[in-house]
């Protein structure tokens, strides 16, 4: 019986060899370059403008990013303006694995005093990076809202 569904090839490339096509464009500039190119065709490269008010939420407790839940760090971007306040959203470095250290910043940007204000005072209900004190052998769920992110 023949299967009626097609598979697609990248200019020869045999199954499994995806993460060495990936790490080849990545890592020979390609990749840069199509994305410039794609930039240039929407009217160029350029950084972002800088929301004229900011605030730092600092972490309260050290220890390792065990998930980011990307659907909650959308709402506290969206409770200091976003996507309507083209500056507004919020800032941090972190990823899955990164040490946190006690006062370690999430930063968040707004346009307004009062979309700064509202955010703040609204985070709390979010929990958005959960670290965890331990190993990295086990990954637990901590369900305790904003235990690393608290009101200052």
């Amino acid at each position: 019986m023949r299967c009626r569904r097609r598979c697609w090839t990248w200019h020869g490339s045999s199954a499994g060899t995806g993460l060495e096509r990936a790490r080849s464009v990545l890592d020979s500039g390609r990749a840069l370059a199509k994305f410039l190119a794609i930039c240039e065709a929407q009217g160029g490269f350029r950084e972002p403008a800088r929301a004229p008010f900011t605030a730092d939420v600092p972490a309260s407790a050290s220890g390792r990013i065990t998930e980011i839940d990307n659907r909650r760090l959308a709402k506290l971007a969206k409770l200091a303006g976003a996507p309507t306040s083209p500056t507004a959203g919020l800032e941090t470095s972190l990823r899955v694995g990164d040490a946190v250290e006690r006062g370690l910043p999430l930063t968040l940007h707004a346009e307004s005093p009062g979309e700064l204000a509202y955010a703040l005072e609204n985070r709390r209900h979010l929990a958005t990076l959960r670290p965890w004190r331990g190993s990295m052998t086990r990954v637990p769920c901590l369900s305790r809202p904003m235990q690393h992110w608290p009101a200052p």
